[in-house]
């Protein structure tokens, strides 16, 4: 069970919303909000506050551990013109609510994911959030799913294990290509036979560490070089399928229970 403690903190007059106004009308605005605070928190925990005559604001809060942070955070997000946490005030780990912070926690999010759009042959990788993995087609304006990790194609980055050599071309997940390295060394295909380590667009980082002229492109699909063109070079090897959007993520947001008197009285 969460440990009952009892926190104080204030609110100085520099940093009050409501610092323009009367001492009456600050006192019923604070009480509005406490008392909006208390109902969301389903009054399971006690508030008092106290405005001295220098206008700072102090609070005393009394609960579950959890519920006091959460109140406080709430406080002074709706009481102070920055409408931010003080970082002394929030709980250990936890960063406070700025544009940086939110756009690193954006950036964690993100993953670089491949598309391919059938009708127009074309192939592109974006960076989108992993929950949703959506992208529109530059050409055709089509949304597309992005292409399953599992299934993914193009410009592919391989490591043997054996005998530690790099080297860059094109190809497919879960599909190996050969090490030219250990291939004059084992007889069987299976000693060296490199899956890729990361797959994504070709770009001008993989020049310097593409596969030499004297060696051509071999893999299973073409056949270790029999097959020419190979069959895994074609554009568009796995198609996008469209997304469909369920508008799950606007009705959520809007079908949010909201307590009508805290937010008017906050506005």
């Amino acid at each position: 069970m969460p440990q009952e403690i009892e926190k104080s903190f204030y609110i100085s007059s520099e940093n009050f919303k409501f610092n323009g106004d009367e001492i009456s009308e600050q006192r019923d605005k604070v009480k509005s909000v406490c008392c909006a605070i208390m109902q969301q928190q389903m009054n399971c925990l006690h508030m008092e506050f106290t405005i001295a005559n220098n206008g700072t604001i102090s609070f005393l809060v009394r609960g579950k551990r959890d519920r006091v942070e959460v109140t406080i955070g709430l406080l002074q997000r709706r009481l102070t013109d920055d409408r931010r946490q003080c970082p002394k005030d929030l709980p250990e780990g936890v960063a406070s609510l700025t544009l940086d912070n939110l756009k690193t926690h954006n950036k964690e999010l993100e993953e670089f994911r491949e598309f391919g759009c059938r009708p127009c042959d074309r192939v592109y990788w974006r960076h989108v959030f992993a929950y949703k993995p959506v992208s529109r087609c530059p050409n055709c304006k089509v949304r597309y799913n992005a292409i399953p990790k599992d299934l993914e194609y193009g410009w592919c980055e391989y490591n043997c294990n054996k005998c530690g050599n790099q080297f860059t071309s094109r190809g497919q997940a879960g599909i190996p290509s050969p090490c030219f390295t250990c291939r004059n060394t084992y007889d069987d295909p299976e000693d060296f036979e490199v899956l890729p380590s990361r797959i994504g667009p070709k770009n001008n980082n993989n020049r310097s560490s593409r596969t030499p002229r004297q060696y051509t492109h071999a893999c299973i699909e073409c056949s270790n070089g029999s097959i020419r063109p190979c069959p895994g070079l074609v554009k568009v090897i796995v198609a996008s399928t469209p997304h469909i959007s369920t508008g799950s993520t606007c009705s959520t947001f809007l079908t949010q229970a909201t307590d009508s008197t805290y937010f008017n009285i906050l506005d």
